[in-house]
């Protein structure tokens, strides 16, 4: 997913015409394409985080996050950037993101709570960002 769909995904936005992404963007929530991202990035970088927690302690119980908060950060977070800082951004992520998960010690792949914060963060949140209805 990381490789395929997320590799993909810029270009596929890329590919929409304008009235499209206009609609993708208003039915996201966003104001601009680089907003999606960063809120992506976002999670992944939390998905990590929650995944070495796991690896390090498999009892690992995470506090409650107030999501519309954490989005509104992330948005902020990348506000003052140009589109294409938040897309080559976004892309150095989701390459650090393979390399994160190809180096995860093999048992870590047999938790729950590490296969279920991955499939969360690339498989469902790539779900929840499709493209594929546009």
């Amino acid at each position: 997913t990381l490789e395929w769909g997320w590799g993909r995904y810029v270009a596929a936005y890329d590919d929409l015409s304008v009235e499209v992404k206009s609609a993708y963007l208003r039915r996201q929530g966003y104001h601009r394409f680089a907003d999606v991202l960063a809120h992506v990035m976002a999670w992944w970088n939390e998905g990590r985080l929650l995944i070495t927690a796991y690896v390090n302690n498999p009892h690992y119980k995470p506090g409650e996050r107030d999501v519309d908060q954490f989005n509104a950060e992330a948005v902020k977070a990348y506000a003052d950037k140009t589109e294409e800082d938040v897309r080559r951004a976004f892309e150095a992520a989701r390459r650090s993101m393979i390399e994160f998960v190809l180096g995860l010690p093999p048992d870590a792949l047999e938790s729950e709570s590490v296969m279920g914060q991955l499939n969360m963060e690339v498989v469902g949140h790539l779900a929840e960002h499709t493209l594929a209805e546009y």
